[in-house]
């Protein structure tokens, strides 16, 4: 299953790669069949049931090669997988978030697919999108694959526009008709309370508010931060007023007690935005919610943000070549297609994404996924606002938490924030040279 999940790395990463030289194991073999170690840190039995399957009907087809699922329980995946990677004991294949796979790539801690995929006539690299292959190329060299991914989109809600009779969203809309659309559907009650949002964020995307602007985290090269831009001020500045000026969106405070999916899905909102179809499954088991889905707003230029995460193979994996054999079944065409099944993933496969994931549902005959595959013109992946030299945790804390909430709260204005987070990010680059 896909989710939107932006795994938090701690610091004890650099410390745990340092110790990467531990002893190797021997092969292991099961009744005189390799064995594929393969993890995930999702805990959704729904998912991992799917993914159980998946490798029966793998070893029904390669009879030599055994997959042994054990998905990481429990909280601090990503610190058990570093912990593993340091002893030499990790999973031969298992899930990085897209924004994590840098700074493995540049601690030498998984391995390219490159030698794999010469020697595999095979398989088609190009079948899949660009950007996905994009996205998890580092140095010229492909780290990873995926069975799903999604861009943003927007859900709203037909019941709220059609009571208000105001007319649906169109997907070549911009941001200044987004905000005129929430203003008419946003409505107070008799004491001034706002007791229905036009809008909702599903989270502050400060990269994409940026970009959407002309802006840039880093300049071409990534030697220094440049996030401090009339560009990236101006983007970040048009979200901060939806919120705080125009009032049409939640602030922190509304959003306290809810999660902003769940202000969305109780009617609370008529609109949720920079949400992708990890949502899909949730919305269709809402009572009372005909729901919607139209493409991004353009800002100043029109992008969207592609949402995924990568299957991997620890540079150390006792069995490298297996354990692509299985990425590439879990990331082809009938991988993918099973795990369509899941309903919160756009396939990456082209073919399959443009096909079968166009047609019509006869179970959910009023679903549209047409914008998904239109976004996907404009999207782009996490890799320009990644650094390989820092980790996305550390980069984190810097652009949100405390620092994006500062300026929701009104402690100090965007120009502030963008020159503290230009400094500091270019501190924590020259730390980590």
């Amino acid at each position: 299953m896909f989710k939107r999940n932006v795994c938090l790395v701690v610091s004890v990463f650099v410390l745990c790669l340092g110790m990467f030289g531990c002893g190797k194991k021997e092969a292991e073999r099961t009744d005189g069949k390799v064995q594929i170690w393969f993890s995930t840190g999702g805990g959704d039995l729904v998912y991992n049931k799917i993914l159980k399957e998946l490798c029966l009907k793998f070893e029904a087809t390669h009879p030599n090669i055994k997959i042994k699922f054990e998905p990481v329980s429990g909280q601090g995946y990503m610190q058990k997988i570093l912990t593993m990677i340091a002893s030499d004991t990790a999973p031969d294949v298992f899930s990085l978030d897209a924004t994590q796979v840098p700074i493995f790539v540049n601690k030498n801690a998984i391995l390219p697919f490159n030698s794999f995929i010469e020697k595999d006539k095979s398989f088609d690299i190009n079948k899949y999108y660009p950007v996905i292959i994009d996205g998890f190329t580092w140095n010229n060299k492909l780290y990873g694959l995926t069975e799903s991914m999604t861009p943003y989109i927007v859900y709203y809600n037909k019941d709220i526009f059609d009571k208000a009779g105001v007319a649906y969203p169109k997907n070549n809309w911009d941001w200044n008709d987004l905000l005129s659309t929430a203003k008419k559907l946003t409505i107070k009650d008799s004491r001034g309370a706002i007791s229905q949002f036009g809008i909702v964020f599903d989270g502050e995307d400060i990269p994409y508010f940026v970009k959407a602007w002309g802006g840039s985290i880093w300049n071409k090269d990534k030697t220094k931060c440049t996030i401090d831009s009339p560009e990236s001020r101006e983007g970040l500045q048009f979200m901060v007023d939806i919120i705080t000026k125009h009032k049409v969106a939640p602030d922190l405070k509304d959003r306290a007690d809810q999660g902003n999916y769940q202000i969305f899905e109780g009617g609370r909102a008529a609109m949720i935005t920079l949400a992708g179809r990890w949502y899909t499954p949730t919305f269709r088991k809402a009572k009372n919610l005909k729901w919607r889905i139209c493409g991004l707003p353009k800002g100043k230029v029109r992008v969207n943000q592609l949402v995924s995460h990568a299957w991997v193979i620890p540079a150390k994996s006792r069995h490298p070549e297996q354990a692509f054999e299985f990425i590439k079944y879990l990331c082809g065409e009938e991988g993918v297609k099973f795990m369509m099944q899941m309903g919160d993933c756009v396939p990456p496969i082209i073919k399959l994404a443009e096909g079968e994931f166009l047609a019509k549902d006869s179970q959910y005959p009023d679903e549209n996924n047409a914008p998904y595959i239109e976004e996907m013109k404009y999207a782009g992946s996490w890799k320009e606002y990644v650094h390989p030299k820092i980790i996305w945790s550390e980069m984190g804390q810097v652009i949100y938490s405390k620092n994006i909430d500062g300026v929701l709260l009104g402690k100090w204005d965007v120009p502030t924030y963008t020159k503290n987070v230009q400094k500091k990010l270019n501190e924590l680059l020259e730390e980590n040279k």
